[in-house]
């Protein structure tokens, strides 16, 4: 169940958001805190499905309430000379009460709260620095509204349902989104890592208050290195596990999933718990995406009590009426299906928590753009050495790869990033993108230029590295999986997104992340004596595009073609409906359909969205 909360001027006002609020949960709801002074009301209510996870606490002037888990309570507790059984929201309160301008940065954890202050009736809202807890809001004519959940704010009858034009564009075309906005122009989303000020029921200011820099020592071997990547890691796993109950874990069979399952099952039994349960995905009719022989070493190695699931568009993972009232929004539904069906098992089988790999290449990196460094700064040398590494087929191939870096080397990065638009623009992504979306729509968002600065290479290796940690569809993955957990009474978890974790990541030297054909070197080496060498040494890579594009395609043929996508909805300020509706059956004869058919299920999936929130709200959608 989502938390929420209300600010009004007034008592009875604040009464009826609530209510409104309330609406549609199964269970009657109590506020956990009511607050007035004169004509101000607050209300900060907290749903109790993680204990130890949505808690509230009201220390003198100050009251928290919200997501929290902190990766160094103990720690905290010390500070703040507060009693080691403290909650975290008594410890955020504290925090708050000590120094209220420099608190969220000392916060290490996932969460979103609210704290508010008595004495100087000011209202923050906060996000974690990697946005792992999702937080809304609206401001409203009579005061504001925040929540952790999109679907329960779209329950406010008099929330204006504007569409939000730049962002139906990137949904449609999979373009870079704005992390502070979302689908309805009234509907606000906090970026991670940002907080907001509001003071008498109003907004004062939205603004950052952290960024990741790098906090790697200069170690003196690659054995340290290693050590020190596992040893971080290992407390990032530790601290997540659930303290009492059963803890699972996703294995893709990949080097990320694999070394946290790795690194719990060591844990847990060390501590004569477990055993731990890994969760993992079988495409016996796509080779290329099955992953079971990675998986039976991995288990084989851990010990663990496995069990496998095949995603199906058949299931309830493929029940649209589901799927809205648990996102609340069209941009999870798709990437919802691999875990949706994997917390489906983990619930089956009473998990408290499940540990992901997610986003390990991201945080670790590849070092893609190590032989571009070698190359600028005129590392030749070197730059020879690691293209003579690379896994090329005769000397002639690294002999072009060596021509080929060191000539990209010298040219200016404006000549680089013009080759990078051209690049950009002719994809078949893009495409798509000029062929099914209006050329004015493209035009008035900026659809164009925003696609082709995503797509130019960044100018160093931390850059490149940093780039890819603070992208809008790692913040929007993760709110996915939030919305999750509420669904499935489990919650997820992911160690490689820890503030110590990423911060080590950032500052290692390009030759830690690659090391001739083996990217992730310093992460391979961790893995060592943990993870079979099958594993650990594997140079592909299974990706599960092909995967997706089959479940979505089963999901699409199911119905009538000439279901999927009304006459009239307002798709038609954006695209031509009618040509898409002719194409629907050639576009479904391609199996593995590609760009088009992402298009098609995107278009399919936001009409059916604007048909159930307009049922909801008995208007028309303005544009």
């Amino acid at each position: 169940m989502s938390w929420f909360g209300v600010w009004s001027r007034s008592a009875a006002r604040t009464r009826e958001l609530l209510d409104q609020l309330c609406t549609e949960t199964p269970e009657p709801l109590a506020p956990r805190l009511l607050w007035r002074d004169d004509d101000r009301l607050v209300i900060a209510l907290c749903a109790d499905v993680h204990r130890e996870q949505q808690s509230s606490a009201d220390v003198e002037t100050t009251f928290v309430a919200g997501e929290l888990r902190l990766d160094d309570p103990a720690e905290l507790c010390e500070e703040l000379h507060c009693s080691q059984d403290s909650s975290s929201a008594e410890l955020c309160a504290r925090l708050w009460q000590r120094d209220e301008a420099r608190a969220a940065p000392q916060l290490r954890g996932d969460f979103a709260l609210s704290s508010f202050d008595r004495a100087s009736g000011t209202l923050w809202l906060v996000r974690d620095p990697i946005g792992v807890k999702p937080l809304y809001y609206v401001a409203l004519d009579s005061g504001l509204v925040w929540s952790s959940s999109f679907a329960r704010l779209t329950q406010l009858r008099e929330l204006p349902r504007e569409l939000d034009a730049r962002m139906v564009v990137d949904y449609l075309g999979e373009l870079p989104e704005d992390p502070s906005r979302t689908l309805l122009r009234a509907v606000r989303r906090l970026p991670p890592a940002s907080r907001l000020i509001a003071q008498l029921a109003r907004v004062q200011e939205v603004a950052s208050y952290f960024s990741f820099t790098p906090q790697t020592p200069r170690l003196s071997s690659d054995a340290a290195y290693a050590e020190a990547l596992r040893d971080k890691l290992d407390a990032a796993v530790r601290a997540r596990l659930s303290p009492t109950g059963r803890t699972a874990t996703l294995l893709s069979g990949g080097l990320d999933s694999s070394f946290i399952a790795a690194l719990a099952s060591r844990t847990l039994a060390r501590d004569h718990r477990g055993p731990l349960l890994t969760l993992s995905a079988r495409f016996e009719q796509l080779p290329q995406c099955d992953e079971q022989s990675f998986q039976t070493a991995m288990v084989r190695q851990i010990g663990s009590e496995h069990v496998e699931f095949r995603p199906s568009p058949r299931d309830s993972s493929g029940e649209l009426t589901a799927l809205f009232a648990t996102f609340g929004q069209p941009r999870p539904i798709g990437a919802h299906w691999l875990a949706w069906s994997a917390l489906t098992l983990a619930a089956q089988h009473e998990v408290d928590v499940v540990l992901t790999g997610i986003d390990g290449d991201r945080v670790v990196s590849h070092g893609e753009a190590h032989l571009t460094e070698l190359s600028r700064s005129r590392r030749y040398a070197r730059l020879l050495q690691e293209c003579w590494g690379y896994d090329h087929r005769s000397a002639l191939g690294r002999t072009q790869l060596f021509a080929q870096q060191a000539a990209l080397g010298a040219l200016p990065m404006t000549w680089l990033h013009r080759m990078d638009d051209r690049r950009s623009w002719s994809s078949p992504e893009a495409a798509v993108l000029r062929r099914f979306i209006h050329p004015h729509q493209l035009t008035a968002t900026d659809a164009r230029q925003r696609l082709l600065v995503q797509s130019r290479r960044p100018a160093t290796p931390l850059e490149a590295h940093q780039r890819r940690i603070e992208a809008a569809d790692r913040s929007a993955d993760l709110e996915l999986l939030a919305a999750l957990e509420p669904r499935f009474g489990v919650r997820l978890a992911h160690p490689f997104y820890d503030r110590r974790v990423i911060e080590f990541c950032l500052g290692l030297p390009s030759e830690q992340r690659k090391r001739g054909k083996r990217g992730r070197f310093v992460l391979r080496e961790a893995m060592r004596g943990l993870v079979p060498d099958q594993v650990r040494l594997r140079q592909d890579k299974a990706y599960f595009d092909a995967a997706f594009r089959e479940w979505a395609h089963g999901w699409l043929t199911a119905r009538d073609p000439s279901s999927l996508l009304p006459a009239h909805t307002p798709l038609e300020d954006f695209l031509p409906v009618g040509q898409l509706r002719r194409e629907i059956t050639t576009i479904l004869a391609q199996r593995n359909g590609g760009p088009e058919l992402d298009f098609l299920w995107r278009a399919v999936i936001l009409s059916r969205w604007f048909e159930g929130l307009a049922r909801g709200k008995g208007e028309a959608f303005a544009t």
